[in-house]
């Protein structure tokens, strides 16, 4: 389709099969091209959605969902029987109520007013801006002698005594009727329905932004999006506007159409059923991207207009895979009460853990946040409670910890070891190494950009995660030196090679299944010992371990505690392994004269020597090497100006293993 000044040019496919131009009237603009935009959409979308009555709230008279604040739903409702769509302007015996839910949105189960201010039955609907503490609202009644009777939006400030008095935003002074504001505080915007000068006719769709400097001039969404009859009630979800028409369609009533961001709010799409349905449709209200409350009179109400909560059924896969492990202060805790909440604070799970603490986690979806709730223990637990996501072959993939209250935040994902960082035991080992490398995308000017990588071992359990930056490079720290790996990658990577680099080296690994294999120890160069953990090991003869945490003061060879304990476990190393050797190489910073520094290092290996040799190891397994500045693992040198933190990972200690011959 092509604007050509007041009128269309379409694309349209003649009975001897050839594509030709047809230009259309504006008469004949707007059904004809949402006729083919509603086919191509029906074409590649379906809505599934299940729907029912909300519970606890409707009536005979009108009730409409226009909002949320805090855990609440904002209502507007009146007084009188008849469908409120085609009296919008008539706020008279209309006022604001909060529903309190139950456990969720299908039911509410307290009704009180929102606004304490008078006259407060006046007003249709409301927005809040949660980050402003403002609310927006639209009232016939005038607040000031400039409405004259003409419907306008007027703002409140929450405080902590109340609210402020009522004010007209400033684009509203004029003759023209503005009604059912709706703020997306995240794009900073206000949709509204007018029916000033320069809309299509009635009330139409509008937008203004609220800047620093005030608000913008209303813009109209144009004629793809309104009509000569009226376009009301409009909400935002995800950056589209959604509202209701009776132009489009005009033997259906009204019903609920989505104007999209991505097409700047130039055009219609009609939402299929059961979201409309042979009745009105005066208000849609997202919770979520699967849920949320539509506004209908449609067959078998209570009466007039009442609130309905549609659901989307076959979109995201239950996390069945999951199950939620309870541990506090090391041990299991069975019998505990754990509940899960959404982002609405809609309670959606919850249980009691079995005998090993142990809940299989039913009705949470992917890719949602959720809040957990600890119950049924002794208080004084709480800060010391951790639960560990478990998958389905039972390996311990993320671990959260319990605040003092008995809460905590998670996220199911979809990619199992996506953003899951490891769980590491507290003191790390002498073994620890690292591992760096890059993924190739398919196609050259594809970027991959904080795509998770997961390392998995031999028996299949993640051993670290790491996330690509805008080149596609990855880093592991600190992980352990198996002969073997198998680099899993997401399933949206689009990568089929794999760099790695690794002490000194590069390695190409192809991808198969989103997949490498990498095997970094040859057989000739392979060393087997035992951790000080006891457990098996193969390493590499080039590997090169740092041991943590013997960082030196400055000026000094004198080993601190926490040096000690980082000796102590090579000591168990090396007496675990009578065969080993090991080969100590000593660095400093650059400050300093590089004779000195050189003496300075010699003295530092001399003092890990002595420590060793105390701890009984044999001096003949051990050999020294002093470095001084010569090898920095950084630009700290001389003429380089560093933090005192960057000069103190140059002053290290380095060590190699052999096996004696």
């Amino acid at each position: 389709m092509f604007l050509i000044n007041t009128e269309l040019a379409c694309l349209q496919l003649g009975f001897n099969g050839e594509f030709r131009f047809v230009v259309l009237s504006n008469r004949a603009i707007r059904f004809v091209c949402l006729f083919l935009v509603l086919i191509a959409f029906n074409a590649k979308a379906q809505w599934n959605y299940h729907v029912q009555p909300v519970e606890g709230i409707n009536t005979i008279n009108n009730e409409i969902a226009c909002g949320f604040f805090e855990d609440e739903l904002i209502i507007s409702s009146n007084n009188a029987e008849g469908p409120v769509a085609k009296s919008w302007n008539q706020s008279k015996g209309y006022h604001l109520i909060l529903g309190k839910k139950e456990n969720s949105f299908a039911a509410l189960s307290s009704i009180h007013p929102l606004f304490n201010f008078k006259p407060c039955a006046a007003v249709t609907t409301a927005s809040f801006d949660d980050k402003e503490q403002v609310f927006y609202f639209s009232s016939s009644q005038s607040f000031n002698s400039i409405s004259k009777g003409k419907s306008k939006i007027y703002k409140v400030q929450k405080t902590e005594t109340g609210w402020t008095n009522p004010e007209m935003l400033p684009f509203c002074s004029d003759e023209y009727d503005y009604a059912n504001p709706f703020f997306d505080s995240m794009l900073g915007v206000l949709t509204f329905s007018s029916n000033r000068h320069g809309g299509q006719g009635a009330m139409d769709v509008w937008y203004a932004y609220k800047t620093k400097e005030g608000w913008t001039q209303p813009a109209n969404c144009g004629g793809q999006v309104n009509t000569s009859a009226n376009e009301l009630y409009p909400t935002i979800f995800n950056g589209d506007i959604y509202f209701s028409s009776n132009g489009w369609v005009p033997e259906k009533g009204f019903e609920i159409f989505k104007s999209e961001g991505k097409q700047q709010w130039m055009n219609a799409i009609q939402l299929e059923s059961p979201i409309n349905s042979e009745g009105d449709e005066v208000m849609i209200l997202f919770i979520d991207e699967n849920r949320g409350v539509v506004s209908s009179d449609r067959a078998k109400g209570a009466g007039g207009v009442d609130l309905y909560l549609f659901e989307r059924t076959l979109t995201r896969n239950e996390a069945v895979q999951y199950s939620a492990l309870l541990e506090c202060n090391g041990l299991a805790m069975p019998a505990a009460m754990l509940e899960f909440r959404n982002t609405k604070n809609e309670l959606v799970h919850s249980g009691n853990t079995n005998s090993i603490g142990v809940l299989t986690l039913k009705n949470l979806l992917l890719e949602q946040k959720y809040k957990v709730n600890l119950k049924g223990i002794n208080q004084a637990l709480l800060g010391s409670c951790f639960l560990y996501l478990v998958d389905s072959s039972g390996n311990r993939i993320r671990k959260f910890k319990f605040n003092e209250k008995g809460e905590l935040e998670l996220e199911l994902l979809r990619f199992v070891y996506s953003n899951l960082p490891i769980i590491k035991n507290e003191d790390e080992s002498v073994l620890d190494i690292s591992i760096e490398g890059r993924i190739i995308p398919q196609q050259t000017r594809t970027t991959i950009t904080k795509s998770p990588i997961a390392i998995i071992d031999k028996n299949g359990d993640v051993v670290a995660v790491a996330y690509t930056n805008e080149t596609g490079y990855f880093k592991f720290d600190n992980i352990d030196p198996s002969a073997e790996y198998v680099f899993k990658l997401s399933e949206s990577a689009k990568a089929d090679r794999l760099v790695i680099f690794d002490n000194g080296k590069s390695l190409v690994l192809p991808i198969l299944d989103n997949e490498g294999f990498y095997r970094r120890t040859k057989f000739d160069k392979a060393i087997e010992l035992v951790n000080e953990s006891g457990r098996a090991l193969t390493i590499s003869s080039e590997d090169v371990f740092i041991i943590n945490r013997v960082y030196y003061e400055l000026n000094s060879a004198t080993l601190s505690s926490d040096s000690k304990e980082q000796l102590d476990q090579l000591s168990s190393i090396l007496n675990l392994n009578p065969a080993l050797t090991v080969e100590l190489n000593a660095h400093t910073d650059s400050r300093g004269k590089s004779e000195y520094n050189y003496k300075l290092s010699e003295s530092r290996a001399q003092s890990i020597v002595q420590y060793l040799v105390s701890k009984g190891i044999s001096k003949d397994r051990l050999s020294v090497k002093a470095w001084g500045e010569t090898s920095l693992v950084n630009e700290c040198t001389d003429q380089v100006v560093c933090e005192e933190g960057e000069h103190a990972v140059n002053r290290r200690t380095e060590i190699k293993f052999a096996q004696k011959k």
